[in-house]
């Protein structure tokens, strides 16, 4: 089962009758489970460059044309027609190097 086939169960469980007879506690714990899995799936999924960019001097995983290496590269932005992408302080243009992009992940908080 994938995260979007769990999300559409979810939702339409009333619709199902699967919470009847249920206290409201659970279906609290439900409705959580389904912001989370939404949240998981909008943050964590690549984003091609030719339908969207990050913020400017935003921080994000970047996935290469050429290769399979995931880098840290923060997006640079200064008007130019090409924005450029900063790796380790060297700069890429990213219409012949990038590919795609995502959102960091939160960092850990231990015990949460």
């Amino acid at each position: 089962m994938t995260k979007d086939e769990a999300i559409q169960i979810l939702s339409t469980r009333d619709a199902h009758g699967i919470l009847c007879g249920y206290t409201s506690g659970v279906k609290e714990a439900l409705d959580m489970a389904i912001e989370a899995l939404s949240a998981e799936s909008k943050t964590m999924e690549w984003i091609p460059v030719s339908e969207r960019l990050p913020k400017r001097d935003e921080i994000v995983l970047v996935s290469y044309k050429t290769t399979d290496t995931v880098h840290m590269c923060k997006y640079l932005d200064d008007g130019i027609e090409n924005p450029w992408w900063s790796y380790n302080d060297d700069c890429l243009a990213w219409n012949n190097v990038i590919l795609a992009w995502m959102p960091l992940p939160e960092p850990y908080k231990g015990g949460e």
